[in-house]
């Protein structure tokens, strides 16, 4: 299970996309998502854990980016993105559900 939500909306995990920009452009949304996945849970807190959110590079961003990527895509059907989410501004792992926010842009064509 996957739960997005963009400044309190829920979106599709199919129509979310994820790229990592240090300044994320145009910006000015946030996004909240969710998975009860325990595997991927501990495939990104084994290698990225919660407490260190804070201090995630860009590149390990895009690392995170691209494992929630792979997971949505096997689980979802994807269309073309409403939202890509920029930057993860908190990591948190309460044993039941890993939770990830920060900025988000909405899809410009």
């Amino acid at each position: 299970m996957v739960e997005i939500l963009v400044d309190g909306t829920p979106v599709n995990p199919g129509q979310f996309d994820l790229h990592q920009q240090s300044s994320p452009f145009p910006g000015g949304s946030r996004y909240r998502l969710r998975t009860t996945d325990r595997e991927l849970t501990e495939v990104v807190c084994q290698r990225y854990p919660p407490a260190t959110s804070k201090q995630l590079s860009q590149g390990d961003v895009s690392h995170i980016f691209n494992l929630l990527r792979m997971f949505i895509s096997l689980k979802y059907e994807r269309t073309t993105p409403l939202f890509w989410a920029n930057t993860i501004d908190k990591l948190i792992d309460d044993g039941d559900v890993l939770e990830l926010s920060g900025v988000c842009s909405p899809h410009v064509s």
